[in-house]
This record gives structure tokens, sequence and C-alpha cells, in this order.
């Protein structure tokens, strides 16, 4: 099934998967924020599923069938998600703990319960809610793999609307839709926390718990994949239209 979907592009394909999955896994022990390396990851994934995908009609003049073409189409999407969050959580994780702060900089982990932690100074201090327990680290694999199939599946969905505006344009309205959900989230929590340092005594929520990431990650996720999945069948019933 597999090679129904990358078989143009095996050679690429089989590159790209080394050198994102470097990127990763070392990247961000090199330079930058955490969360850049896996913003980054996202996207490239993506773009990589639309290169693929927008060979379906020249295989689909190759006799191969539209089920065994998204079959693997969706198999590799899968696969693909899960290696990427395997290896993202891990270098997360271990930056975290190295370093309770990183978690500032990485959307995707989720921390859980105090950590002590050394400064520069030799002194020993508690951070509430830094800590990392088997609950926080699956829950930051869970949400990288829903994080990498969206792009994934996104890529799928562009590469084979490729020509077909109308659904390329409904794809890009749900990743405003997307786009908007996560930035309304985020500017939540920071006027959130503004309020907060104003006035301490004020009870509202200044971060997300790692069930209410996960959530805001399938909300984000459902107008794609919903677009995605109709845009999708649309051009494997019509190959030609």
């Amino acid at each position: 099934m597999l090679t129904a979907f990358i078989r143009p592009v095996r050679g690429e394909f089989i590159l790209a998967f080394v050198l994102i999955a470097l990127a990763l896994g070392l990247g961000r022990f090199w330079a930058f924020d955490g969360g850049l390396w896996t913003w980054t990851g996202l996207i490239l994934s993506g773009l990589l599923f639309a290169n693929a995908a927008k060979n379906w009609t020249k295989l689909h003049a190759l006799d191969v069938p539209a089920r065994r073409w998204f079959s693997g189409a969706l198999t590799t999407a899968i696969i693909w998600s899960i290696v990427m969050a395997a290896i993202t959580s891990a270098a997360a994780l271990i930056m975290q703990r190295n370093s309770p702060y990183y978690a500032w900089y990485d959307w995707f982990i989720n921390t859980e319960g105090p950590v002590k932690h050394v400064d520069t100074n030799g002194v020993e201090y508690v951070l509430l809610d830094m800590g990392l327990s088997p609950a926080s680290v699956a829950w930051t694999f869970l949400i990288s793999v829903i994080a990498f199939l969206a792009f994934t599946f996104a890529g799928i969905a562009i590469g084979s609307s490729t020509g077909r505006w109308t659904q390329l344009l409904m794809l890009g309205g749900s990743a405003v839709i997307a786009l908007v959900l996560l930035a309304g989230a985020n500017l939540y929590l920071i006027w959130a926390a503004e309020q907060r340092a104003v006035n301490a005594e004020i009870v509202i929520p200044i971060s997300l718990e790692s069930w209410q990431r996960f959530l805001l990650v399938l909300v984000v996720a459902a107008a794609p994949i919903i677009t995605g999945w109709w845009t999708i069948r649309r051009s494997l019933q019509h190959p030609w239209n």
C-alpha cells in the first residue's frame, strides 16, 4: 500500500524523512526555540505529502485504484506521524528534564507536578507544574501525533487538489479557521496572565492543562481534516475534473 503513494517520489521522500527526523531530534539542542523546530517539522511534513499527493492523477492513469492509493497515503501519514511525534517528544522531554524553563519555548510539551531546580548560583528551589510524569509524557506524544496527522493529511488534500481552485480555496479557508482558533486561545492566555499580574486575587486560568491542550489541538485540527477529507474524496471520485 505504501508504494502506491510514494512510488513516484520514493528517493526524495526517504531523504526528506531522514533530514526532518534529524532536525526534529537534534535541532533544538543546537539553536532556536524547541517549538520552532516542531513547527518547522510540521510544515515540511505537510509540504512533502502535498508533493507526493499531486501525482494522484498520473498514478490513476497507470491504473492504480483510488482505494489502494488513499490507503497507502493514509497509512504513510499515520506511520510518519507516529515516528516523527516520538522523535519530537523524546527530544523535547530531554530538554525539559535538563531545564524546567524549556516548556516556555515549546507549545507542544506538557508538564505536571513540581520539580527541583538548581540555578547558576547553586541555589535549589522548586518550580510548580514544571515537572514530568508518565501522564505528561503521554499527553506530549498524543498531541504531537495529532499535530503531525493534521499537517500530513492536509498535505495529501492539497496535493490531490492541485489545479482544483475551489477545493484549494476551501482548504485555505479551513486553515484560516484553525489559525484563528489557535491564536484566540493563545491571546486569551496572554490576557489572563496580564490580568493575574495586575491582581493576583483574580481566579482565572493562565495556562492549559494537558487534557485541555489536547482538546484544543483536536478542535483546531477539525476544520482542516474535515475539509481535507471532502477534497480528497472529490479528487479520487473525479480524477480528471
